[in-house]
């Protein structure tokens, strides 16, 4: 992946490079009575998360009761960068000049195209989490019977 801009080398004008560096290779294409060939969508990509967190837990005992408390607190910033779709361009057959798509691809007469910018950076810096718990427990001891 963005390594030769073939688009470019075959002369198809229209999709500069420029701020699209990475993002160059074979363009995507679609034909309507036919199976195409394209990248994964947001190739090359690439996203990727932190975990933060803190987890603090107190026990007391006294006879038959048991408190148990607690406080969790955790933060995940995730983040993602990718080409997005078609950074490398689209190109769509129909038919509609010669009645069979695969005709017009070979004829280069293109129904539609598209091509958008790759998607920088992205993502949530804090998605802070916390939490408070209780629990208690008391322990009810059957009688001992009487003999």
């Amino acid at each position: 992946m963005g390594k030769e801009n073939v688009t470019q080398e075959a002369g198809i004008r229209g999709f500069p490079t420029q701020g699209r560096e990475e993002f160059i290779g074979m363009p995507d294409v679609f034909f309507s009575q036919y199976i195409g060939f394209a990248m994964p969508f947001g190739v090359p990509g690439r996203l990727w998360f932190e975990s933060q967190g803190l987890k603090a837990l107190v026990n007391m005992v006294r006879g038959d009761y048991v408190l148990n408390a607690g406080y969790e607190f955790n933060n995940r910033p995730s983040y993602g960068r990718h080409g997005s779709s078609f950074s490398r361009g689209s190109f769509t057959f129909n038919g509609q000049y010669t009645g069979n798509s695969f005709a017009d691809y070979l004829l280069g007469l293109v129904a539609s195209t598209s091509r958008n910018f790759p998607l920088q950076t992205f993502g949530v810096s804090d998605s802070p989490y916390s939490a408070l718990n209780f629990q208690d427990f008391w322990k009810v001891t059957p009688m001992k019977p009487r003999r």
